[in-house]
């Protein structure tokens, strides 16, 4: 669609009762699709119907659907059902509110009222978003397209129009091209345990510890399992590893309802913490985790973990200087973790 040259896009919407109102999904859908349409996302929209913005609005908020009718309230939209005031708005479109660069904010994404998919969580949200952050800041967004454009999931995940609209929102999702970032790991084994490395994960993160034995747990139905069984995994009777990377929500429902507002402690990845200290408190762990408050860390910190990772999620960090320095507080830890001196004990 970004070949072509269009001012407006009319929409024969044919509402029915279901509330699905695809056609008003659509728009928004176009709107929120700037790296494909380029500017043509500012077009303006022309909807046929008969209901008024506010009946279909109401009809959708009562029955729980998303309010794609929000759409209707924002500039550069028109909604009619009379065919000589469609020739009228069409013809003479410029003389109307429109959308562009600098009001799309204030008088779009403002405005869209999209709910979030319940099925989609904090820690989904994060291991997409948060891996494009690092990708990003690292200078490895190429190496990360690859793994997305290979995986249907992920593909689907972010086609979600509640992830596609807070992506949007953060307009400083595009950070100036960077020179790929790399930290110096010879001879050191790493072992990422994460159950979200095929969204990325695995491959940013060994492009950046050069010179590393970089391993991560594949995915499986036994994935703790064979966690645990790597952990265990020794070079003349010490453990073999210098440094893990574990993700503190290593199964799916620790995402989900009552759940994810779990003692930090609660979490599949905080266990694996606790084991790997009570093994070897030498061996450094830095957690991985979608949550930045203060009393999870100091937690984690208690059962031993040597430094954290955010995994950036769009709903919280709204700064891209928090990316920037989300990534340099790792490098500075991951350092701090190389230089440690504790002695892993001979068992």
């Amino acid at each position: 669609m970004a070949n072509y040259s269009f001012d407006g896009i009319i929409i024969p919407d044919s509402l029915d009762e279901s509330v699905n109102y695809l056609g008003l999904e659509l728009c928004i859908r176009i709107r929120l699709s700037s790296k494909e349409l380029g500017d043509q996302v500012y077009s303006t929209f022309f909807i046929f119907n008969s209901k008024s913005p506010q009946e279909i609005f109401k009809s959708q908020s009562t029955q729980k659907a998303n309010t794609t009718a929000s759409v209707l309230f924002t500039e550069g939209t028109f909604l009619f059902d009379d065919n000589d005031l469609a020739k009228i708005l069409i013809e003479n479109s410029s003389n109307f509110s429109i959308l562009n660069k600098d009001n799309f904010r204030e008088s779009f994404l403002e405005v869209i009222q999209i709910k979030k998919n319940p099925q989609f969580g904090n820690h989904t949200i994060a291991n997409i978003w948060g891996a494009i952050r690092l990708a990003e800041v690292t200078g490895n967004r190429s190496l990360l397209e690859s793994y997305f454009n290979s995986n249907d999931k992920i593909k689907h995940n972010q086609a979600d129009l509640y992830f596609k609209l807070l992506v949007n929102q953060n307009t400083y999702s595009n950070i100036s091209p960077l020179a790929q970032k790399t930290i110096n790991a010879a001879g050191k084994n790493i072992l990422l345990i994460d159950d979200e490395v095929d969204k990325g994960w695995g491959g940013i993160l060994k492009a950046i510890f050069v010179g590393a034995n970089f391993e991560s747990i594949p995915i499986s139905t036994n994935f703790i399992n064979d966690a645990k069984g790597k952990l265990k995994e020794k070079n003349n009777g010490v453990s073999k590893w210098d440094l893990v990377l574990l993700d503190l929500r290593l199964e799916e429902e620790e995402d989900k309802g009552k759940n994810a507002f779990k003692s930090a402690s609660e979490y599949t990845g905080a266990k694996l913490l606790k084991e790997i200290k009570s093994d070897n408190k030498g061996v450094q762990v830095i957690m991985f985790t979608a949550s930045n408050k203060a009393w999870n860390m100091l937690e984690l910190q208690t059962m031993g973990a040597d430094g954290f990772f955010i995994k950036e999620n769009p709903e919280f960090n709204k700064d891209s200087d928090f990316s920037l320095n989300n990534y340099a507080g790792f490098e500075k830890q991951i350092k701090s973790c190389f230089e440690e001196k504790l002695f892993k004990i001979h068992l």
